[in-house]
């Protein structure tokens, strides 16, 4: 029974498609797709030759930076870094330059303390009485450090060890 509605059906796909196309209905029913006898044999180890020759690829490439287009990239990338760093590190001031009148009569000028302190910047000097105050504070410290290693050594080179084995 299962066979012959199988076949109706079939029949009635067959009508349907005469009826929608019969240039495609009277073409052959033939499999063009074809593939060798041993293929699906071979199949595991063409998959496993692909993935291996894939994680091999993928490991660390840096040769394409060697190709002209991306290398010259680079050296441009680098020099704007460079470049740019050097505007950014650079602090001249440009627009406190002085006049050459000004300049030639602070030379005719006698050096005094009144004229020096007016002539220097306010941030110089706040930066230079900093500096001063830590290198005191840094001499202070390595004076202290001295100290206690003085008396530590005096204290190891004079004490009496049955004193403090009496002692404990």
């Amino acid at each position: 029974m299962e066979i012959q509605s199988e076949m109706e059906d079939f029949d009635e796909i067959r009508r349907e498609l005469e009826s929608i196309s019969p240039i495609l209905s009277g073409l052959p029913r033939t499999n063009a797709f074809k593939v060798e006898d041993d293929y699906f044999d071979k199949l595991p180890m063409v998959v496993m030759d692909h993935i291996h020759a894939r994680k091999a690829k993928s490991r660390l490439d840096l040769s394409w930076l060697l190709q002209p287009k991306w290398a010259v990239t680079m050296a441009v990338c680098m020099i704007a870094v460079i470049f740019g760093s050097f505007l950014l590190v650079r602090n001249i001031n440009m627009d406190k330059s002085m006049p050459v009148a000004e300049v030639q009569r602070l030379l005719d000028e006698p050096v005094t303390n009144e004229n020096v302190i007016d002539n220097v910047d306010a941030d110089d000097m706040v930066e230079v009485l900093a500096s001063n105050e830590a290198e005191q504070n840094n001499n202070q410290n390595l004076k202290k450090s001295a100290d206690k290693k003085a008396m530590e050594d005096y204290i190891l080179d004079n004490i009496d060890e049955s004193a403090i084995i009496d002692a404990l």
